[in-house]
């Protein structure tokens, strides 16, 4: 089976949203001949998207601090005086 990649976009509450959809599906307890191998897919996608989760909140977390940098730097510059 050939695999393929699609590109999806969601907010971060959506995310969120999927998360904990897939913690309550995973959680859920259904007698099954399969001893719950039915959940594992499930398991990985939850595991892929909190690895999303926690790279996205990294990266604003990130930017924020670049940003309070980048406002701290400008105040501290003076303008040049005049030229005698």
């Amino acid at each position: 089976m050939e695999e393929i990649i699609i590109t999806i976009k969601y907010t971060n509450a959506e995310v969120g949203l999927l998360i904990n959809s897939l913690v309550m599906t995973c959680t859920t307890q259904i007698p099954t001949e399969d001893s719950g191998h039915w959940k594992k897919p499930y398991e990985q996608l939850l595991k892929d998207l909190k690895n999303i989760k926690n790279k996205t909140l990294d990266f604003k977390e990130k930017g924020e601090d670049n940003e309070r940098i980048y406002q701290a730097e400008k105040k501290t510059k003076t303008e040049p005086g005049p030229c005698d």
